[in-house]
């Protein structure tokens, strides 16, 4: 077999681990605060690993972690249990991380996504646990420094089983896991701000089910455009080591947003061996059907609800759903709120999509907490479907709505357009065209449409819009009838 017949039959194998930090105001193990103003200051003394106190339970970890393994379909383990994860680095001053290695949270669920070729696909998901976060290192030229509040912070660990094909499904499932969580409140999936890391696994395969060629691991991706060019990058890289018939080595890597390429970090030798054990100072307990149930009853809202609703209730396309679920601003619920007013569903989705985000975005307007109130959006939405105000004088009424008690009644007159609807005047205004363009007439017999369009640009320049338009077409047309 030559290199080509070797090239053309590799398999991309994908698997994903994605960190998510529970939105939580303690950590994991510790009474410290999560707060990211100071640095070095919300740390206890069992976050530095100092002696004479063992950790407890936040108990709300564990009521956030049975949410998210709820929506994502996973089996829910009852018995709750730590392991120690051994081994020595800056970033983890105990020399060990506290983790659920034999007894996750939940394992065996899945999420469907949409593929490159837009059909469905179910992403398996092996396992979820929770953990501790590790210190943050920040580097400079000749030091690094380690900031100790992120350190026990409670992460939930997602690992998907190396089912993902390519560098679209990737994005769609890490997109839609951040979609669910945050949806749920369960956490704000701040990749810029490090609430939600990925780690990619790639290997290519000459067969689905064997897996024979070493995996390469890319550590700490944080955006989606980083996954996707970091993927399409070593799938590239992989393929030309194989065709020199080399082996691809068991590495990590980072990868540089800078040169577009992943940069090795460290060589594996061997898997490493973290020696798990349970962890000696936390009992292992048994979570109630009550605890279990009161956790997913409580969830405020489920992504595969308001996803189904926005589409077979309102008729909205896949894409607006998307955009509207994916915003900071929570503009699906803005949407909802208003749908309850105005059933005028896609005209409303499109101005969220495309002016309120606009205006919230540049002016840097928190929505929820604006002066801008359902009824003045639909109220606005309405008037510019019926062509009263144009769309220049519904940004400015828009943002006037949202940045002070506006008093959309009392000061709306000056924006609408007063349709003119009088026949007599008219009438008078066309036969005034007519009379200084007769040279246009000619055409009329031949070309009936253009001589109409013509003098209908006319009117609508002269009166800015402001006439009913079908009236003064019927009245254009029956004057024109005598040139036929």
């Amino acid at each position: 077999m030559n290199k080509k017949e070797i090239t053309k039959k590799l398999f991309v194998v994908i698997g994903i681990e994605i960190h998510v930090q529970l939105n939580l105001k303690q950590k994991m193990f510790s009474k410290a605060r999560v707060e990211d103003k100071c640095v070095n200051k919300n740390v206890e003394i069992i976050d530095l690993a100092l002696p004479g106190y063992k950790p407890k339970i936040n108990l709300k970890a564990v009521f956030l972690a049975i949410q998210a393994a709820y929506l994502l379909n996973l089996n829910i383990n009852k018995k709750i249990s730590f392991d120690r994860k051994n081994y020595l680095y800056p970033d983890l001053p105990k020399g060990f991380q506290l983790t659920q290695q034999f007894h996750p949270l939940g394992v065996n669920g899945y999420l469907e996504i949409e593929t490159k070729e837009n059909k469905q696909k179910k992403i398996l998901i092996e396992r979820l646990h929770i953990e501790e976060d590790t210190a943050k290192q920040i580097h400079s030229k000749i030091k690094t420094f380690l900031n100790f509040d992120r350190c026990g912070r409670a992460l939930i660990e997602i690992v998907t089983k190396p089912c993902i094909e390519n560098e679209i499904e990737a994005i769609n499932y890490v997109k839609k896991i951040k979609n669910v969580l945050k949806m749920a409140n369960i956490s704000t999936c701040e990749m810029s701000k490090g609430t939600m890391r990925c780690d990619i696994n790639i290997s290519l395969q000459t067969n689905k089910n064997q897996l024979i060629n070493n995996k390469v691991e890319i550590k700490n991706l944080n955006s989606l455009k980083d996954i996707k060019e970091a993927i399409i990058f070593e799938i590239k890289h992989q393929k030309n080591i194989l065709k020199k018939n080399k082996k691809v080595e068991l590495v990590t890597k980072r990868y540089s947003a800078l040169k577009k390429e992943t940069i090795l970090l460290r060589k594996k030798e061997e898997h490493k061996d973290y020696h798990f054990f349970p962890e000696p100072n936390l009992r292992p307990f048994y979570l109630s059907n009550d605890f279990v149930n009161n956790a997913i009853k409580q969830i405020p809202f489920s992504y595969h609800k308001i996803f189904n609703k926005l589409s077979n209730k309102y008729c909205l396309d896949n894409k607006s759903i998307e955009i509207l679920i994916d915003s900071n601003q929570k503009l699906w619920l803005f949407f909802l709120e208003c749908a309850k007013i105005n059933t005028n569903y896609k005209e409303m989705a499109q101005r969220i999509i495309n002016e309120l985000s606009f205006i919230l975005n540049t002016c840097k307007i928190n929505l929820f907490k604006s002066y801008l109130k359902f009824e003045q959006f639909s109220q606005l939405t309405n008037l510019l479907i019926s062509k009263q105000i144009d769309i220049l004088n519904y940004k400015k009424l828009l943002k006037k709505c949202l940045i002070s008690d506006f008093n959309l009644e009392i000061n709306l007159k000056k924006y609408i357009f007063e349709k003119l609807n009088d026949p007599i005047k008219i009438k008078a205004l066309f036969l005034e065209f007519i009379n200084n363009n007769k040279e246009i007439l000619i055409d009329y017999p031949t070309r009936p449409n253009r001589v109409l369009k013509f003098f209908m640009g006319l009117i609508m320049k002269k009166t800015k819009g402001k006439i009913e338009a079908i009236l003064a077409k019927n009245i254009l047309s029956e004057i024109l009838k005598q040139y036929a």
